[in-house]
């Protein structure tokens, strides 16, 4: 990748793209290896116990960023546009450190605590197994600061990506080698699993972005009146994304999982946290996810150029309804043929668990709403909205506990998370409209979709329930039928499909122009 001229132009992200694809798709097939191997060496209550480390984790380290992240995203993209190497690198190396110091005091707190924490959860002799994830948190934050913020941001897609795919490597080996010798594992040990993969990755992003920062740090400087943003605009973006972080985590389903170990126990858990967790690796390589480290830091310098917030959502909703398509098949075939799909990835255990996957998928396209609308507000500088939308979100987990009280199942507690992170979104979007960064949003292709999607998923379970399931014909009958419904909703605007015919990616341009209304 040169660095001459624009950082951020269309060829500059056309090959970041391709070379992230690349490494997420090999990682890809690494972390759903590691994730149905984990299923099969962990006894059920070891496994709820290793979902409630994961979802303290996942919890844990967005909290220990203190809005950092987002700093980093708004940022460094604007540098490397207007600003000079060393500016680049100062800037990197001060909020870099900045926030490692953060994980590792949130990690110490963790470990001193371990013990009372699961003492709260009514799981004392889980101690030893949740305070080894102060460990994992400190390596797996810090990996996670090399490989998908910083060298995301400076379009180095590629060398994050061998970051991953030796992180999840080397968790497939080490779980490999316990199914061959059909040995179970404890919730202790899995977690020692993850440490070792999260060190690993750390160590090979930690390298690569060392020897990206001196290619940077050596640009020579340019001639501009561009001044970057005064340290209060910097300071406000990062506490009110704390701010709505803790906000949003009333609605999270680490959450969740914490108050279902509390009130129904770890079996109970482990039940949830096995459909979240194949919802969330879905989720992962949706393309508001999988290529967010692409787009968004190309989307915010394309605001910085340009200032025009109409063409900056006309492309977010694109993203957004380009999540939407992908992730309409994986909703249709577990709609139609959930309860054999959730038996071959986990075993019998989970057979049941298939409609809360539906609902937990339902709010994985869900949650790509909540990012476009978080992402827009932040490239205006207008990240209180994000906090005025949250306030409304502290009223779930009570909501949730009240649902269980009153004998609610699981599938209505779900439907609350999906209905308020919708509701979180549409605050966020509406808050943008009355500062007066307005900008057309169709709607009613996302109903289209929705509608068709459910109509594919009835039928296909309508015709084939009495039939005995075959995993290739359920596969072409999905298939069938979601593209069958992708066409009749025709989602795709034609000013939409205008921007991507300016591409230059002959491939794409057609399907667009297929999907076009």
């Amino acid at each position: 990748m040169t660095h001459a001229g624009d950082p951020y132009r269309a060829g500059v992200v056309r090959g970041s793209l391709l070379a992230f694809l690349a490494g997420r798709g090999f990682s890809a097939v690494l972390t759903f290896t590691a994730f149905t191997l984990a299923a099969r060496v962990l006894p059920l209550e070891e496994y709820g116990i290793y979902m409630v480390a994961l979802a303290t984790l996942e919890t844990a380290l967005p909290f220990a960023t203190g809005g950092l992240n987002w700093v980093i995203a708004r940022m460094l993209p604007e540098y490397r546009v207007h600003g000079d190497g060393r500016a680049t690198v100062h800037v990197v190396l001060c909020l870099g450190l900045l926030q490692i110091a953060l994980y590792t005091a949130i990690a110490f707190l963790f470990y001193a605590g371990a013990e009372f924490y699961a003492s709260v959860l009514r799981l004392e002799h889980s101690g030893p197994a949740l305070r080894r994830v102060s460990g994992l948190l400190l390596l797996e934050g810090t990996g996670r600061l090399f490989r998908d913020q910083i060298l995301g941001a400076l379009m180095r897609q590629g060398a994050g990506q061998l970051g991953q795919v030796v992180r999840s490597g080397v968790l497939v080996v080490l779980l490999g080698r316990d199914i061959l010798v059909q040995h179970q594992i404890s919730a202790v040990e899995m977690i020692w699993y993850e440490s070792l993969a999260a060190a690993g990755g750390m160590v090979v992003g930690g390298s690569l972005l060392v020897w990206e920062l001196w290619r940077v740090y050596r640009l020579p400087s340019r001639v501009s009146t561009w001044s970057s943003p005064p340290v209060k605009q910097l300071v406000h973006l990062a506490v009110h994304m704390y701010l709505n972080h803790l906000l949003a985590l009333a609605r999270s389903t680490e959450i969740l999982i914490l108050i279902l170990t509390r009130m129904l126990g770890s079996e109970a858990a482990a039940v949830f946290g096995f459909g979240n967790g194949f919802a969330d690796r879905v989720r992962r390589y949706l393309p508001t996810e999988l290529l967010q480290s692409v787009l968004q830091p190309a989307l915010f310098a394309f605001y910085s150029r340009t200032g025009d917030f109409s063409a900056l959502m006309l492309r977010l909703f694109l993203w957004f309804k380009s999540s939407l398509i992908v992730l309409l098949p994986v909703i249709v075939y577990f709609a139609a043929f959930g309860e054999h799909a959730t038996e071959i990835l986990g075993g019998s255990q989970f057979r049941q668990a298939w409609f809360v996957v539906v609902l937990l998928l339902l709010g994985t396209g869900v949650s790509g709403l909540r990012k476009i609308a978080e992402l827009a507000s932040n490239a205006v500088m207008a990240s209180a909205v994000c906090v005025r939308a949250g306030i409304w979100l502290l009223g779930v987990p009570p909501a949730t506990i009240g649902l269980l009280l009153l004998g609610g199942g699981l599938p209505s507690v779900v439907l609350l998370i999906v209905l308020a992170e919708t509701f979180y979104g549409w605050r966020v979007l509406a808050g943008l409209r009355n500062r007066g960064h307005v900008a057309h949003m169709n709607w009613w292709s996302f109903a289209r979709l929705v509608f068709f999607g459910g109509v594919a998923g009835a039928v296909l379970r309508w015709v084939f329930q009495p039939f005995p399931f075959d995993g290739t014909i359920s596969v072409v009958a999905c298939l069938m039928a979601s593209s069958i419904a992708i066409l009749a909703a025709r989602p795709i605007s034609q000013e939409e499909s205008g921007v991507v015919a300016g591409w230059g990616v002959n491939g794409v341009r057609q399907v667009t122009r297929l999907l076009a209304r």
